[in-house]
């Protein structure tokens, strides 16, 4: 199965419309998982007529760009006052790190992946992407006999992404 996070990911552009600007944090280049959320966040963004750009910084060209918090650390240290969408993996830590212990830090994150509410008070709502589910109704439904196609698709009218707002903000 693929899961499609174009849809998610224009949400999440709507939600962050208001703020003045809008900084994607992405892993590497030239990945379609990636590529993909980077152009519904930026659809969302620019919905309803903002005309700012939406700056995406790539951490590498590869795959250890997943892997780098020290340098998203920095990276969300040169960010003044943008609303953040991290597509990092692991290297996200750091930017929620350097938000939580950074006073007077204005920027707006979004949690990735999992509700990050606790992680930061600086994080709105979280994309949240729930293969878990996904995956029990697979192993549920193969154990019961049945079939799926060999390409599935799912996404936000699925319910397999969805956005949870942070009961702390």
């Amino acid at each position: 199965f693929y899961i499609n996070r174009y849809g998610v990911s224009y949400l999440a552009g709507c939600m962050a419309r208001e703020h003045k600007s809008a900084t994607i944090i992405a892993a590497m280049s030239d990945n379609p998982l990636l590529e993909e959320s980077i152009k519904g966040f930026s659809d969302g963004y620019k919905s309803a007529g903002n005309d700012s750009n939406v700056n995406v910084v790539y951490l590498s060209t590869d795959e250890t760009g997943f892997s780098m918090p020290d340098t998203t650390f920095r990276i969300a240290g040169d960010i003044e006052n943008s609303f953040i969408l991290p597509l990092a993996g692991g290297s996200n830590s750091g930017i929620y790190k350097y938000s939580r212990e950074t006073p007077f830090y204005l920027s707006l994150i979004a949690g990735m992946d999992t509700d990050c509410s606790l992680l930061s008070p600086r994080i709105p709502f979280s994309v949240v992407i729930n293969i878990d589910r996904l995956v029990e109704q697979y192993l549920s439904d193969w154990y019961n006999g049945i079939e799926y196609a060999k390409n599935e698709v799912y996404g936000l009218e699925d319910g397999v992404t969805d956005i949870v707002i942070s009961p702390v903000f």
